[in-house]
């Protein structure tokens, strides 16, 4: 018998993605017994039903013991059901029973697979002292029934050359799903309707596709032997004129390296197979202390951490197919938390509890070729502080993410608990020079993931978003300095393609201009497009409501301004999907 003995799970050991169970986790305790004033502590995994007292909620428990001992429960950090003894004790050999689900429905799991394993965590503390206990069962979560294929394109090519066509079945929740080899059936629509079948295997399927003349091509897809699973992909321009390519990414992500569920290796094989992100970065968190989730009360990302977080970074690295960037969350308040990305492979950490302050941190990132960027700016407990810049050191911001929008105040999917003062609108309206990014701050593993549940924690409410990026070549140093540049643009989530020009120059330029302003803006959605919109220093000056799936804006602007003014675009789709600009910045003198 171990000294601290052990625990095991009654049935329920193989459990499908969202779904309800009641669970029986039995403790035996070890050699030495336990007595009044010792407690075990059972934590129940991320994303699972909260447990309860009510017996009306799904997450409902109760515990039993055979010994003669006297218990008393109570739920800390949210999600830990604590079993305190008040009296008698717990011999070797005796057992403490949980039973965890409600009878009736049962108490729901993850509804993400990851990297197929949930666990319970369970620990005694005797004397001040906690101990973790060793686990005879292992729980295997699997994916539900196939519901969608996620199916992608580039966002242009040209005539006559290979497209390629990535396609990844997933059930409802966007899991993958690989014990499924079947036939796809392909349409070409918009600019052709040829039909050809490609086979699957384990779920995936990459195969290439041609078009001869200029337009847009959408692609529609269905399994041969289950014709109800249908789809289409993102829309891809078919052109001669490629100025630049359009690359999709996220680069704020978290996984069971700090706070999130899901391993480094899901996380990256998920963005680039499941999704077919272009671009992605793992930024697990510095440094917290008192997570309301974790066992824990410090979180800190170590050195040995930090070590094996660069190895994989460049272990996944592939030029001109998937590039990733090593990075970090500063988690800096009361300044407001950052993502710190560096275009070079083997680069320091900064954490927060050695450089506190923001200007601290943007000198270090500085002397080696790293930027932050700032996200979730309008919370009142992670936004940002704007009184503190820096345009070289931060170029960027995080307009949106599965916490919602920091466009303006009052703004469509708000971030909860937003403070009026810190949305992206009133930093540039302070002269700050921003561009836009979006992303997920996913704490699953599952960037890109437009089928995404909510959570783990109660403020990531809406799926993620990408970053779309404008340069010609898919490499770090492209990728990098494109974002560097403000050369990007934001959406929810959907590979809107965006264009917009002032005068010939790109979103995230700067340039001297006195006179009229010749304004051009192409869109192009994957619902139709119910309005886009002109802003400038805050303010709509100008707008249309195509109700088309391809539009484009032109507009003069010949309005005096004082020293310097900020132009961005915003579309938004019929089905309720944006796309945010990087904004342009014309100037009486650099």
């Amino acid at each position: 018998m171990k000294q601290e003995g052990y625990y095991y799970i009654e049935d329920s050991t193989k459990i499908v993605a969202g779904k309800s169970y009641v669970f029986k986790i039995i403790y035996v305790n070890g050699i030495e017994s336990l007595k009044a004033e010792d407690s075990l502590e059972l934590s129940i995994p991320l994303s699972w039903s909260i447990p309860s007292k009510d017996s009306n909620d799904a997450g409902y428990f109760e515990v039993s013991s055979n010994a003669k001992a006297t218990l008393l429960t109570e739920i800390i950090r949210r999600r830990t059901i604590r079993i305190n003894i008040t009296g008698g004790m717990i011999n070797p050999g005796e057992k403490i029973t949980v039973y965890y689900g409600n009878s009736d429905s049962g108490a729901r799991v993850q509804k993400v697979v990851c990297d197929g394993t949930a666990e319970f965590k369970l620990s005694v503390l005797r004397e001040n002292q906690i101990k973790d206990i060793h686990s005879l069962s292992s729980i295997t979560v699997i994916p539900s029934s196939p519901a969608h294929i996620n199916l992608t394109v580039p966002s242009y090519a040209q005539p006559g050359t290979k497209i390629k066509v990535k396609a990844q079945i997933v059930d409802e929740y966007g899991n993958p799903i690989k014990d499924i080899n079947d036939d796809i059936l392909i349409f070409k629509n918009d600019c052709s309707s040829s039909i050809f079948t490609e086979k699957l295997e384990k779920g995936y399927g990459e195969f290439y596709i041609t078009h001869e003349t200029e337009g847009i091509l959408r692609v529609k897809a269905t399994l041969l032997n289950t014709l109800d699973i249908f789809s289409v992909s993102n829309p891809c321009i078919i052109t001669k004129d490629e100025d630049y390519h359009i690359y999709w990414g996220d680069i704020h992500g978290h996984s069971n390296i700090s706070d999130g569920i899901g391993s480094p290796d899901f996380f990256y094989n998920y963005a680039r197979y499941v999704t077919h992100l272009d671009f992605a970065a793992l930024t697990d968190h510095d440094y917290e202390v008192n997570h309301a989730w974790f066992n824990r009360k410090v979180q800190r990302l170590s050195d040995e951490q930090w070590a094996f977080l660069k190895h994989l970074a460049d272990e996944y690295n592939d030029d001109g197919s998937f590039i990733t960037f090593l990075g970090y969350e500063w988690t800096g308040r009361p300044y407001g938390d950052k993502c710190v990305i560096y275009r070079d492979k083997d680069m320091p950490i900064f954490r927060c509890d050695e450089h506190s302050h923001p200007l601290e941190l943007w000198d270090k990132i500085k002397q080696h070729d790293g930027i932050s960027i700032c996200h979730t700016t309008s919370n009142a407990f992670m936004g940002s502080a704007w009184e503190y810049f820096d345009e070289k050191a931060q170029p960027l911001l995080e307009i949106y993410s599965c916490h919602g929008t920091s466009e303006f105040y009052g703004n469509p999917n708000p971030i909860l608990n937003a403070v009026k003062g810190q949305f992206a609108v009133d930093a540039l309206n302070m002269g700050q020079i921003l561009g836009f990014t979006a992303g997920s701050d996913s704490h699953i593993s599952m960037l890109g993931n437009k089928y995404s549940p909510p959570g783990p924690y109660r403020t990531l409410r809406f799926k993620p978003g990408l970053t779309a990026v404008l340069c010609n070549e898919l490499n770090r140093s492209s990728i990098f300095e494109a974002l560097r540049k403000r050369r990007c643009y934001a959406t929810t989530g959907e590979r809107i393609i965006l264009d917009f020009s002032i005068n010939g120059h790109l979103m995230g330029d700067i340039f001297i201009e006195k006179g009229k302003r010749s304004i051009y803006v192409k869109a192009i959605g994957t619902s139709k497009i119910e309005r886009i919109e002109l802003i400038s220093e805050g303010k709509i000056i100008y707008s249309i409501e195509p109700n088309d799936y391809r539009t484009e804006l032109r507009y003069i602007d010949e309005s005096d301004f004082k020293d310097k003014k900020y132009y961005y675009v915003r579309v938004t789709q019929k089905d309720g999907n944006r796309a945010w600009s990087s904004p342009i910045w014309v100037s009486k003198d650099l």
